[in-house]
């Protein structure tokens, strides 16, 4: 399912519109996943997501290069809701405004 305008609604909920800037949004039908892209910064966060598994349920990822500042990571592996973590990135179950929410306050910390 498309859910690239439920992104763009995460993405200034969330208060990420005021550390970050998009660079485009886009519907990957054939992998069932949403993505909001970013703008280039220096704390390498790349996209958000939503992905719809054949189960049902919808999980949330934040991607980040792996050039990012190693306290981001870190950071996303004790956020609640966190299903995995991974060398780039990280992905959770439930709200998804709730880790975009913390993305933003944390990088509105390290300004």
């Amino acid at each position: 399912m498309d859910r690239t305008n439920r992104l763009a609604e995460i993405f200034a909920q969330s208060g990420l519109d005021k550390v970050l800037a998009t660079n485009g949004q886009r519907y990957f039908p054939k992998q069932r996943f949403s993505k909001l892209k970013f703008v280039r910064s220096d704390f390498r966060v790349r996209s958000i997501e939503l992905w719809d598994h054949k189960d049902g349920t919808t999980v949330f990822r934040i991607h980040h290069s792996d050039q990012a500042p190693a306290w981001l990571p870190e950071a996303m592996k004790a956020w609640p809701g966190v299903r995995t973590s991974a060398k780039y990135g990280a992905t959770f179950g439930g709200d998804p405004l709730e880790p975009a929410k913390a993305l933003a306050q944390l990088l509105a910390s390290k300004r």
